[in-house]
C-alpha cells in the first residue's frame, strides 16, 4: 500500500472494528513489508483459573480442581475400567 493516506484510513477502520472485540488490542503502524503490527491481550480468565483455586497448603504453587470436574474424571475412569473388564 503506497499511499500514506490510504494506510492511515485502513488502520483507523481496523481499530474501529477491533474496538468491538473484548480482547484488548494495540494496533501500531504498517511495517515495511505491508503487515499491520499489533498486540492482543485476553482480559478474561483462562479455563484453569476459572475452574480451580489456589492451594493454601503449598502457598499457591498447586491448584485444587473444583469438585464437579474431579467427579467427572472419576466417573469417566470407572466407565473405562468397566469396559476393560467386559
Amino acid at each position: 500500500m503506497e499511499s500514506t493516506k490510504k494506510q492511515q484510513s485502513l488502520l483507523n477502520r481496523f481499530k474501529q472494528e477491533l474496538a468491538k472485540d473484548k480482547t484488548r488490542t494495540q494496533v501500531f503502524e504498517i511495517s515495511r513489508l505491508g503487515l499491520v503490527e499489533m498486540t492482543r491481550k485476553n482480559v478474561a480468565a483462562g479455563l484453569v483459573e476459572s475452574f480451580s483455586e489456589e492451594c493454601e497448603k503449598c502457598n499457591g504453587r498447586g491448584l485444587i480442581i473444583n469438585d464437579i470436574f474431579a467427579n467427572k474424571s472419576i466417573e469417566e475412569g470407572l466407565i473405562e475400567s468397566e469396559a476393560v473388564v467386559e
